[in-house]
């Protein structure tokens, strides 16, 4: 997701009104810890959530970096040292740390939240949804055909359809495309992307287009591709062509028939001392007006689709569950691809990739 990667480094964000702390000094007072991705997202994270629940909350938040290892909730706990309040967390990492024990159980949090209007998997047992992202097509719409752009996801495979597509050297998100390409429906995706014949099928896709391919090492470089002309069509995050289109830098598109839509939950690490006030903010940063809020900030999607009520509309029609993108919306399973069944399909990929 997020590229940040620097392990327990804190961060500084001036004129937010938070302090910042190393991620593993000793919490004081009324202070409330809270591990983000830092950058751009916990900037916006800060103006929506963060400082207007802490201002009315009467509390000291301390923010840090996550990053972007669950490990780190493991070597808190293993220190007998949980001084993470509350966490930011991709889905999978929470639905594996609390399978492990690690998080504590948002049970109480339905006494204040109305779970009504959540999206498909933004509620765990140990998380709750909070920014959704995904993977799709983006293009140009300059050098694409209006009847090409109709085709939806499946104009990325279709060799007749002039321009070069550029999509990152790995399997996923590319293999869900090209299995759905075939026509294979959303509820038969990773079914058929498990089994032999699926594979084959996705891999005859890529092959109809070899030779239209630009391949970059991650779909940030993709999506540069097409925003410098160089190829019509990208597999890439929503959010790039997202904040191009509205600042004005680019006018670019993106195919909503088929996407791939992944999530971030916050969490409490088990043990805190801070159960109730974490509770609290799990529902406080749940309501659609800071979901909405934070959407309009960073092209985020929201968790509750009550918020989308909450976003700019000039954001609008950029977010992954906003009517008319959300029928083509599909959950991606990172489990699948740490299976033994994505581990060949990965490997397979691999091998074609290799000869091409």
């Amino acid at each position: 997701m997020k590229q940040q990667k620097i392990l327990f480094a804190a961060i500084a964000l001036a004129g937010a009104g938070l302090s910042a702390s190393n991620a593993y000094a000793q919490q004081a007072g009324n202070e409330f810890v809270i591990a983000s991705w830092g950058g751009s997202y916990a900037q916006a994270q800060t103006r929506a959530i963060f400082q207007p629940y802490a201002t009315t909350e009467g509390l000291e938040l301390v923010l840090v970096d996550y990053p972007g290892d669950p490990r780190a909730v493991d070597f808190q706990l293993a220190m007998d040292t949980p001084v993470w309040d509350i966490i930011d967390l991709e889905m999978h990492d929470t639905a594996q740390l609390c399978d492990r024990g690690a998080l504590e159980p948002i049970a109480a949090i339905w006494d204040l939240v109305d779970p009504e209007g959540f999206i498909d998997g933004s509620i765990q047992t140990c998380g709750l949804g909070n920014a959704v992202w995904t993977t799709g097509i983006a293009y140009d719409p300059a050098v694409v055909d209006p009847a090409a752009s109709e085709l939806g996801a499946t104009a990325f495979f279709d060799p007749t359809v002039p321009g070069r597509r550029a999509a990152s050297r790995s399997a996923p998100y590319l293999m869900e495309l090209a299995v759905l390409a075939t026509g294979t429906t959303a509820d038969q995706l990773y079914t058929r992307l498990g089994s032999e014949r699926g594979v084959a099928e996705a891999l005859a896709q890529l092959d109809a287009i070899a030779d239209q391919i630009t391949w970059t090492d991650n779909r940030l470089q993709a999506y540069q591709e097409v925003e410098a002309a160089r190829a019509s069509f990208a597999l890439t995050v929503h959010f790039l062509p997202a904040r191009a289109s509205v600042s004005g830098d680019a006018s670019l598109g993106f195919l909503w028939s088929n996407h791939l839509f992944e999530m971030d939950s916050f969490a409490m690490i088990r043990g805190t001392d801070s159960l109730d006030d974490g509770i609290s903010f799990l529902a406080a940063s749940s309501q659609p007006a800071y979901q909405g809020a934070m959407a309009t900030l960073s092209t985020y999607g929201p968790a509750n689709l009550k918020a989308l009520d909450f976003v700019s509309q000039s954001i609008l029609p950029w977010m992954p569950h906003a009517q008319g993108n959300r029928e083509g919306a599909i959950a991606f399973d990172a489990g699948f691809w740490e299976s033994d069944a994505g581990a060949r399909a990965a490997a397979r990929f691999e091998a074609w990739l290799s000869g091409n």
